[in-house]
C-alpha cells in the first residue's frame, strides 16, 4: 500500500506513512462517531435484555425456593447464615 501510494501521488515514504496514518486516524473517528451515535438505541436494548434476563433469574429462584419443603429451607437458610458467619470471622483474623 504504501509502495503503491509513493508511487501514484510521487510522495516520499515519510509522507506516505502520514497519509496511511492520518486516514487510518480518520476512519477512526467516523467509526466512533457513528458509534456514539447510536449508543442511545443499543444500551435502551442492553438494558431491556438484562432486566428481561433477570426476572427470569428471579423467577427461577423464587420457584426452587417454593419447592423446597420447610426443613430444607431452614437447613439452606442455616448453611448460608454459617457461611457468611465464618467469612466475616476469617476477614477480621
Amino acid at each position: 500500500l504504501e509502495e503503491l501510494l509513493e508511487h501514484l501521488l510521487h510522495t516520499t515514504h515519510h509522507q506516505s506513512e502520514t497519509i496511511i496514518f492520518n486516514s487510518a486516524v480518520l476512519v477512526a473517528m467516523v467509526g466512533l462517531y457513528r458509534f456514539f451515535q447510536y449508543w442511545p438505541a443499543l444500551s435502551l436494548k442492553w438494558r431491556q435484555r438484562a432486566q428481561t434476563g433477570w426476572q427470569h433469574y428471579k423467577t427461577q429462584k423464587l420457584a426452587a425456593w417454593q419447592r423446597l419443603s420447610p426443613r430444607q429451607k431452614l437447613m439452606a437458610a442455616g448453611a448460608y447464615a454459617s457461611g457468611g458467619a465464618l467469612i466475616l470471622f476469617l476477614l477480621t483474623l
